[in-house]
């Protein structure tokens, strides 16, 4: 074993590194030679580690990415191959996101759409926890314990996913508004009977102390801790539920009969207007959705820069308040099914097939 190989297995793992690899099938044409060494990274900080100890060593390093772009020689490529293989997004800076080289355009366009909520995954342990708790204490818990059982085992059961045709997301966002009410019953009302309560955040941070003064509810006698209040809202949560959507073993609790969107006409006209559209997202998902199905993302794009610029978009139309158009609703199918469809960024005309174009501008300079 090289005094190389040795280096990158102590910083990567024995079992990441290999040496003489055959490069032809990480390539699309299936052609050339082996490289010295192959690493595929996993991660931003995996890549970095691997450029360390190339550096350190003194061995030249190449780049290998979906291999669609790329013709290895016959006699391969000499130092360290590196083949990004993570997928990894992270956030850089306030609302700015970095992708890593090994992620798709597809996973970029899936990712825009994702109904996943660390929201959910943040709070969604703590209540199930404290309907374990609550039940142990069997009557000094207070909370009715056939329905508290009825509704973990309901919020159990939810993948914690916002897709149109799962129950357990209208629970848990009904337990959580709950769960602020009952929390913060401490801060006086304003003058028009409104009650302003801080953010799901700051209610996060106070799960960390489960015996805070907060959570008591000042309307009882007994002094309530954090799993009683979570508790007594998933109870609360849950009957309410009920009384609005039925049973949640019908079709009343999906989500999209409860979130939706709204594709309005310009001036509000009802028969003109795509209403109630099924969509999956929520609060805290990458594709939120408003409680009134008017507020949320629209314009969809995922941009690959380039020499030649690539870029894929959706819209759900509408734009133009034009019903007649042929393009009012055309994309409407395609913007719900979270697709995206190639936009043509040409250079000149010529670049556009004929039925591509309608007209062409022409700009001179001032004589």
């Amino acid at each position: 074993m090289t005094d190389v190989e040795t280096s990158l297995r102590e910083e990567l793992g024995i079992d990441r590194v290999r040496a003489d690899v055959p490069l032809a099938p990480f390539t699309t044409f299936r052609v050339g030679g082996n490289a010295d060494w192959l690493v595929e990274t996993h991660g931003a900080a995996e890549l970095v580690a691997a450029l360390r100890v190339a550096r350190r060593v003194g061995i030249a390093t190449t780049m290998l990415g979906g291999g669609s772009n790329v013709l290895v020689s016959d006699a391969g490529i000499r130092g360290l191959v590196i083949r990004p293989r993570g997928g990894e997004i992270v956030q850089v800076a306030g609302d700015r996101l970095r992708a890593d080289s090994a992620v798709t355009v597809d996973q970029m366009r899936q990712f825009q759409t994702d109904p996943g909520s660390a929201r959910a995954d943040l709070f969604v342990p703590f209540f199930l926890r404290a309907a374990q708790r609550v039940a142990a204490r069997g009557a000094r818990g207070g909370s009715n314990p056939a329905v508290l059982d009825e509704a973990a085992r309901v919020l159990a059961r939810w993948a914690r996913r916002y897709t149109t045709t799962k129950t357990g997301a209208v629970l848990f966002e009904a337990a959580l508004r709950e769960t602020a009410v009952e929390t913060w019953d401490e801060l006086n009302p304003q003058s028009d009977g409104r009650r302003l309560l801080p953010s799901s955040a700051v209610l996060l941070e106070l799960m960390s102390d489960s015996s805070s003064a907060w959570w008591d509810d000042r309307s009882t006698a007994a002094v309530e801790d954090r799993d009683a209040i979570l508790a007594s809202s998933l109870v609360s949560a849950f009957l309410a539920t009920r009384r609005s959507y039925g049973a949640p073993s019908g079709s009343g609790w999906e989500w999209k009969k409860i979130r939706h969107a709204n594709i309005n006409h310009l001036l509000r006209i009802p028969a003109l207007s795509a209403l109630e559209l099924p969509v999956q997202g929520g609060p805290g998902t990458l594709s939120p959705s408003s409680g009134n199905g008017t507020q949320g993302p629209s314009w969809r794009m995922v941009v690959e820069l380039g020499p030649t610029l690539h870029a894929w978009s959706t819209y759900p139309g509408g734009q133009s308040g034009n019903p007649a158009s042929p393009h009012y609703r055309d994309r409407l199918p395609q913007w719900l099914a979270g697709t995206l469809q190639a936009v043509h960024i040409p250079m000149r005309p010529t670049e556009l097939a004929e039925p591509q174009r309608s007209a062409a501008l022409v700009l001179r300079p001032a004589r």
